[in-house]
This record gives C-alpha cells, structure tokens and sequence, in this order.
C-alpha cells in the first residue's frame, strides 16, 4: 500500500490521482483512509501486475470504515490490471458522480456489481411482475454515469449482479428493469465469457444512448425478448430500450444470432442512423430485409469482413 498510517492530512486536499507501472503495489488505500478522501475526483490505475484490490479491507469490520461511504469520483479508469478480482470495493461504496467508467484488460474480473442505496436517485431495479415474493427496491450505484467502456476482461461472465435477493427470489419469475438515464456511450469488446448483463430474466432501458459497440462477445445472444431461459440475451429490448441510439457497431461470428433472432419487434431501433457490421472471415450472413426496412433513419450501413 502507498499509505499505511491512519493519519494523512494531506489526502482531504488530493483531487486527481494516476498510479502507473507499480507491480509491487496489492492494494492502493486501506479502508480508514476513504474519509479522508473527499475531494478525489480523477482515479487511474494502470499496468500494475500485482492489484488485486483498490482499497484494502483490513480484517474483520473493516466495512465499517466505509459503510454507505460516499465517493465523489467523476472517472475512474482501471487498465492492464492483471490480479484485480473486482470493480466495486467490495459493497458499501457509492458514486453518485461517476460519470466515465473505463475497464480494460482485468483478465479476473468476474462480474460488474450492482448494490442497494439510499437517497432520490432514478432506479436502476423496478420489478415489473411480481410473486409470493417481495423485490427488493435495489437503486442505481452510478446515477450520472455517461460512458462505460470494458474490454479484454477474459472472467467477465456478467455486468450487473445484484446480491441482496434471498434464495426463493433469486428463482422467482420476476422480471428486473435496469434503467441507465444519462448513459450516452457504452463500449464492450473482446468479453470472451460475457453472456448477459444479469443473469435472471430482465430488461435494460438506456434513454440517451447514442453510441453502442459491441466487438468479440461470442457467448452473448446480443439483442433478443424477455423470455424465460437459462441465458438472458445481453440486451432483452424493445421499442423503449434504444429510444435515440444513433450508432451501433456489432463484431460477432453469428450475425443473424446477434443483431435479431426472427423475434425481435421491428421498432426495436426508431433513430438508428449508421448501422456498421463488422463480419469474421469465412462466415456469410444474409440480414433479414424486414430488419433493414425497420430502421427508418438509417443512412449509412457499412459491411466489413
């Protein structure tokens, strides 16, 4: 760790930090130092081989020095981060002022985890059918989030898991509504593993999106109904999903699989402008023509092998 003393106060004043090419480095702060970090709004750490955690929890009731503990971040960007286990300091965090999130090359990264928090932020969990069962009210961690970008994670299974539901929820028919409201570029690449954004049956909204790329993800079912399955598609949609997606970029050896499974409503994509398809070699894929009539904007549609 960079700092070992409970004491610093220097760090109250620290606004921008950037750790590069430390491989000796396992943790950056221990969990007593976040309250002095109130002003840290820039966070970059890059190509350190050893990071396995950001903040260290130290022992037993090492969460109470960070409980529903504010972080006021506005980016965060963790690169070449070879041990790094996971994204969410455990689950006591917030960060209402996220707005650029950036994950790329964390090889051990399993999952992007979601929790429940307090305050008048938008929801990010709304049950929309319910059961015996009641749902949590889970709110969204990143409420002013703008940009997501995750790439060469090789353990990404999942983006989102909520893990307050008990058991008998966890198996119940509930459909979970994810709503993303100032998300406006969303970046996923090369997630060899990544098969949906929350494994039970839900659906996401992203009401400012306009840019999306989605290269090299070849267990996802990209775009596809809400069903009741053992594999939820990466985007369960409809005509509210993508209301102002302008772009969309696609990467994938199934085509037909990945862009509409014959299910898919036609009005999945109303403002959709450039369509860019991007094909591996000695595969051929024949696009449905309804698909191309459904998008009445378009203007340029680019093929690529």
């Amino acid at each position: 760790m960079l700092w070992h003393h409970p004491s610093f106060s220097s760090l109250t004043h620290l606004c921008r930090l950037r750790v590069e090419g430390c491989h000796n480095l396992k943790y950056l702060f221990p969990s007593f130092l976040l309250k002095d970090l109130v002003l840290l709004r820039f966070l970059e750490i890059k190509d350190c081989n050893m990071m396995e955690q950001v903040i260290f929890t130290d022992g037993l009731g090492a969460e109470d020095h960070w409980r529903n503990h504010t972080i006021l971040l506005e980016s965060l960007s963790l690169k070449d981060l070879p041990k790094l286990k996971d994204i969410c300091f455990e689950n006591y965090l917030e960060f209402p002022w996220l707005r650029d999130l950036t994950l790329k090359n964390c090889p051990l990264l399993k999952t992007f985890i979601s929790k429940s928090v307090s305050g008048d932020e938008p929801p990010i969990h709304q049950p929309t059918q319910t059961n015996n069962s009641a749902v949590l009210n889970e709110k969204v961690v990143f409420p002013r989030l703008e940009e997501l970008l995750i790439q060469d994670c090789e353990s990404l299974e999942e983006i989102i898991e909520l893990q307050g539901l008990i058991a008998n929820e966890s198996q119940s028919t509930v459909t979970t509504k994810f709503v993303f409201p100032h998300v406006t570029h969303l970046g996923l690449g090369k997630l060899p593993r990544l098969e949906s954004f929350f494994s039970r049956m839900h659906t996401t909204q992203w009401p400012l999106l306009k840019q999306m790329e989605v290269i090299e993800c070849p267990k996802a079912r990209i775009f596809g109904e809400v069903q009741i399955s053992n594999q939820q598609p990466l985007f369960c949609v409809n005509e509210d999903t993508f209301p102002v997606l302008e772009e969309l970029t696609l990467k994938t050896s199934d085509m037909i699989k990945g862009i509409c499974d014959g299910q898919l409503s036609l009005q999945c994509f109303p403002n959709l402008k450039l369509l860019n398809l991007q094909f591996f070699p000695q595969t051929s894929t024949t696009l449905p023509y309804s698909f191309i009539r459904s998008l009445p904007n378009l203007l340029c549609f680019l093929s690529k092998i």
